[in-house]
């Protein structure tokens, strides 16, 4: 049977000390199949755990040169430091640089983050936020400097909400779907060998089923995809937050040697 599933593919942190050893290889991998991704670049990298190896000199003209490529730049954030416990609005890991923080502040970051990209010649309308994790303020915020796309939620297909486009990220391996827009997150700078070369494999499978950001953002959305779209979201996003909850309270039950307390019976159908 055939599917009507297109896949985007998503690239994260990537910044002047990224694992170039790593990344070299892949963007000769995306060449070679001619696929045009998402790249989530870190405007201003201060996270050690991002600084991978020596800065490349020559980052931001490689970026925009991805750009003349037809790849999509977006902004990850500012500096990919988390500095509070707040999950947002995805609420898929409770460790945010945006969410909960000051509204004034995220359009200072947000702003200065743009200003790093103009100053390069790089032009940005996607957001990435790290971990996942922005919250309303941040939407507000990201309109009023111009950026009306968010690469992030749970639907199955694109959908508008707040004034944004959604485009869904759901993946981190290919994997058949029927139907849908699926987008597949990676993070080469915690790759080694292996990965890579799985990574490899994997788009010697699937490169003729990914397309481009350029041609899932210009899809018109109705309104009542919207709504059906957005309910989806919302309610995979309440499961995945309902999930840890009761892992962590699990992992409490077991610290605190609550023996009167069974562990099975805090299972919870999601």
């Amino acid at each position: 049977m055939k599917s009507d599933a297109v896949y985007l593919l998503r690239f994260d942190d990537l910044c002047p000390t990224m694992k170039w050893e790593i990344w070299d290889e892949v963007e000769k991998i995306l060449n070679q199949y001619q696929i045009k991704p998402i790249v989530a670049v870190i405007p201003d990298n201060q996270d050690p755990a991002q600084m991978c190896e020596e800065e490349r000199p020559d980052f931001w003209e490689k970026v925009a040169q991805w750009q003349r490529q037809g790849w999509t730049i977006a902004l990850h954030g500012y500096r990919h430091v988390y500095e509070n416990k707040n999950g947002g609005i995805i609420n898929l890991n409770d460790y945010s640089e945006f969410a909960g923080v000051e509204k004034t502040e995220q359009l200072a970051r947000i702003r200065a983050g743009i200003a790093i990209f103009d100053k390069h010649g790089i032009k940005v309308d996607t957001w990435v936020a790290p971990a996942h994790s922005f919250d309303f303020n941040t939407v507000e915020c990201l309109k009023q400097c111009g950026i009306h796309i968010i690469s992030d939620g749970y639907s199955d297909n694109v959908f508008e909400w707040k004034g944004m486009k959604w485009i869904p990220c759901q993946l981190y391996r290919f994997v058949p779907k029927e139907s849908g827009v699926w987008t597949v997150c990676k993070h080469p700078s915690m790759w080694d060998r292996e990965q890579l070369e799985a990574f490899r494999e994997e788009m010697e499978q699937w490169h003729d089923t990914v397309t481009t950001m350029q041609e899932i953002s210009a899809q018109t959305v109705s309104e009542e995809q919207s709504r059906q779209e957005c309910r989806l979201s919302k309610k995979r996003c309440r499961r995945i937050w309902l999930k840890r909850k009761l892992s962590q309270l699990k992992k409490t039950v077991i610290k605190t040697g609550q023996h009167g307390v069974s562990v099975m019976s805090l299972r919870t159908k999601t």
